[in-house]
């Protein structure tokens, strides 16, 4: 990050809750299509099933700043097409069917995110991403909605620079993590970043901060942040957004056990 952000003092990012679903799904990149992703519980730092204590309202009655990244699932695609595995428009439907608890749910899917020759990479990514984060992200914000003060964003800066040098077969756009290089200074050395990218940095570090003092991303001199809206952030286009649980296909996702 830029020097006019590496002493600013009030870095501090308050915790933001990643869950994959109320119901644990299996995921592309899992080791076994029988090990389904889910926080571990019944231990002295989470005793409960968080879906059990988001129902009973057993959670801590604490304003949470909730959100993820418009491309969360490119980083995994990515690799996983690295690895050497082909996403065709004949292989499609037999890939996420070998994927999906409901195999039965595969054309569904498989019609939703139509592949190509040559998109096979960012449609898994998009498959992996909204299945695993933005929508149980969204349901999660809407669970605790009913309990807690809830500020929910989405990440979206689709030139985000890379977390590391490495090619990649397509652009990644806003992969998971990549927000973090608007509120750190990963590594200590800087990131190319645009001025628009830099404004959008500052703009971020003061909503993350004006949480952390208040628990509410409000500032004097930030974007308007609306309560129970999804703030898009991405440069110069910061703002509300109505359209997040659509874009990323969430009333199929919210469907599929």
């Amino acid at each position: 990050m830029g020097t006019t952000r590496r002493h600013r003092a009030s870095r501090v990012r308050a915790p933001r809750l990643h869950r994959r679903s109320p119901r644990a799904r299996r995921c592309f990149w899992t080791p076994s299509p029988d090990t389904p992703q889910q926080p571990a519980y019944a231990t002295g730092l989470l005793p409960r099933d968080p879906n059990t204590a988001l129902a009973r309202s057993a959670v801590h009655h604490v304003p949470v700043l909730i959100g993820s990244n418009h491309d969360e699932g490119n980083g995994w695609a990515a690799g996983i097409i690295q690895a050497g595995t082909r996403i065709t428009p004949a292989n499609w439907p037999r890939r996420v069917a070998d994927f999906l608890p409901d195999p039965a749910q595969a054309p569904t899917v498989a019609r939703t995110y139509p592949v190509t020759e040559t998109n096979g990479g960012p449609v898994l990514g998009a498959v992996i991403g909204d299945s695993n984060y933005t929508c149980p992200t969204l349901q999660t914000g809407a669970l605790l909605a009913a309990h807690v003060p809830i500020w929910r964003y989405e990440f979206a800066d689709e030139h985000a620079p890379p977390l590391t040098p490495t090619p990649t077969p397509f652009p990644l756009g806003a992969p998971h993590a990549s927000e973090l290089t608007y509120l750190f200074d990963l590594g200590g050395r800087p990131r190319t970043m645009t001025p628009a990218q830099h404004r959008l940095a500052d703009t971020m570090i003061d909503y993350w901060s004006g949480f952390a003092r208040t628990g509410d991303p409000n500032t004097p001199h930030t974007p308007t942040w609306p309560a129970g809206s999804v703030q898009s952030l991405a440069p110069d286009h910061t703002g509300p957004t109505n359209t997040t649980a659509a874009a990323h296909h969430c009333t199929l996702w919210n469907t599929v056990p």
